[in-house]
């Protein structure tokens, strides 16, 4: 039987939680609960021994303790509650009901070890900027798609077409399970770089990954959108949101505006006609 750990992480200011959430959602973590002074994941042995060399944690105190073997989907569904975003959708399980408030966009999803379930910050903020983005019709990139929830929304908010990606392969796999059980049938995920990927001239691009992929992709995701395209950025502290737009300016990118929430940001840019 597989043999699981928990690795307690203590935690010295919010903004050190705030990254250390985000890298562990990226890292193959099973499960996490927060506490007040600390964070507690859960990772297959196997499972920890990679990530851990992946995951930056200079500076912070951590004490990793085997567990006993129990039900991981009976954990992981007392620890997933369902999000209402802004009044506008509504994120689930398949064993939650859906939502007793009428008008909801309704996204059901199954996250495994994918990042992107709207709990975190960068997540939410995206999703709620798109409400006030012009879908229907649009031809949307979803760079790094994690569970595909920004592609889903993308179809129910009426996009031709949505192409996504992810480098990860058990994020594709779930991304396409997640796409199937809310029907969409507009998606196409596939596991690759956007070295790899065909360009395309995107109206929308949606882009939650992190700081670095983010910086080295300013000039690149020029030839996937179109003139007069918008761009949503997220994965961003904000301390380094200065450090990203002075990058995307450079490229010719027009910045409209961000939002906050936490220690995180989200940015919106457009490209001129």
């Amino acid at each position: 039987m597989k043999q699981y750990v928990s690795i307690i992480f203590k935690l010295k200011d919010e903004i050190q939680r705030a990254v250390l959430n985000y890298n562990l959602s990226n890292a193959g973590v099973e499960s996490i609960e927060e506490r007040e002074d600390d964070v507690i994941a859960y990772f297959g042995v196997e499972e920890w021994e990679e990530a851990k060399s992946e995951l930056d944690l200079d500076g912070i105190d951590y004490e990793v303790v085997l567990v006993k073997n129990e039900n991981w989907n009976a954990k992981w569904e007392a620890s997933f509650e369902p999000v209402n975003i802004n009044d506008f959708c509504y994120v689930r399980a398949p064993f939650h009901p859906e939502s007793e408030k009428a008008g909801l966009i309704d996204i059901i999803l199954e996250p495994k070890m994918a990042f992107g379930t709207a709990h975190h910050e960068t997540t939410y903020m995206m999703m709620s900027e798109m409400k006030e983005i012009k879908f229907e019709g649009e031809y949307v990139f979803d760079y790094g798609c994690g569970t595909a929830i920004l592609s889903i929304l993308a179809e129910k908010l009426g996009a031709s077409g949505i192409y996504a990606i992810d480098i990860e392969e058990n994020a594709v796999e779930n991304a396409k399970y997640n796409a199937e059980i809310n029907g969409c049938e507009k998606i196409t995920c596939e596991q690759k770089t956007l070295e790899e990927t065909d360009e395309f001239a995107y109206d929308i691009i949606l882009a939650n990954i992190n700081r670095g992929v983010l910086l080295n992709s300013a000039k690149p995701l020029k030839n996937y959108l179109k003139p007069g395209g918008v761009l949503l950025l997220s994965g961003i502290l904000r301390e380094d949101e200065d450090l990203v737009l002075d990058a995307y300016k450079a490229e010719g990118y027009t910045f409209v505006h961000s939002i906050q929430k936490g220690e995180w940001k989200c940015v919106k840019l457009s490209v001129s006609i």
